[in-house]
């Protein structure tokens, strides 16, 4: 009878402790049960209407000192975005464009060299700009979650015909002051205030006057009185862009495009403390 008293108290122990155990193995602080319902959570697709674009090209050694554009054109042919390099400044070099590539697909990098140094692409006189295009869509990221586009592009003597159509209004930027700035790299932003596409960038890529004018072509809507986004930014010139500063303001087009001013030492009302963007 003891013997059977005892067993029973042994196995009333035994499952006691048991018990005991697995509260506490569930009362222990710890990461196990969390990361695994972490492993199942998927980042939420970017919502945004726009790719931003990452575009570097690479061996251009033949084009350092010269003009470079880069267009980005629709499925219509027409420029909706445009940059300019003055100059290239390296055989390698590379070009951030946030919010600059609407998400509806069919769309092309054209861009090109001022080889003849005209300031306009045109095949004469000898030596002919030199001009590229790359289709977007095939870098257009696969992880919903992702917004960049990054396109390297290798020089090459594979030049085909510029396209694209201006289908808008000259920017134009007027530079003063900036003696303070030489050696450093000058860089305008250019967006539409409502939508927040990029449609516009300006380059001085080495300042090396007190005061210049910067000017593209055909990406200001037609109509007077739309409102533009301007961020300019001030840096050391290279790739991690030392001293990065950044102004920012608004302005509105007339009907002869949009007419911009600049001056540090006057404009420091406009100076932001935002987060910049790497030119």
């Amino acid at each position: 009878m003891r013997a059977e008293k005892n067993k029973k108290l042994s196995m009333l122990r035994a499952a006691s402790t048991a018990a005991a155990f697995g509260l506490a193995a569930l009362a222990v602080p710890g990461c196990f049960l969390a990361t695994d319902v972490d492993r199942f959570r998927e980042t939420p697709p970017n919502t945004s209407k726009f790719f931003d674009l990452s575009f570097t090209i690479t061996g251009a050694d033949s084009h350092v000192d010269e003009t470079f554009e880069l267009r980005v054109v629709d499925r219509q042919k027409n420029i909706i975005a445009m940059l300019r390099a003055s100059p290239l400044g390296g055989r390698d070099a590379t070009f951030n464009l946030p919010s600059s590539l609407p998400k509806t697909g069919g769309l092309r990098l054209v861009f090109w060299a001022d080889h003849n140094n005209s300031g306009a692409f045109d095949q004469a006189p000898l030596p002919f700009d030199h001009s590229w295009f790359v289709d977007v869509d095939p870098f257009v990221p696969k992880d919903p979650a992702s917004n960049l586009v990054k396109i390297e592009f290798e020089h090459n003597t594979a030049f085909v015909p510029v396209e694209g159509k201006e289908i808008g209004g000259p920017a134009e930027v007027s530079f003063s002051g900036m003696r303070g700035q030489l050696g450093r790299r000058a860089q305008v932003s250019i967006s539409d205030a409502n939508s927040k596409q990029l449609v516009g960038v300006l380059r001085a890529t080495k300042i090396t006057q007190d005061a210049f004018t910067l000017r593209l072509p055909g990406i200001v809507d037609p109509g007077a009185g739309t409102r533009y986004s301007v961020l300019v930014t001030l840096d050391d010139g290279t790739p991690a862009a030392g001293g990065l500063e950044g102004y920012r303001f608004e302005r509105a087009s007339e009907l002869a495009g949009l007419k911009l001013t600049f001056d540090p030492t006057k404009d420091q009302a406009t100076k932001t403390t935002e987060a910049l963007p790497r030119p």
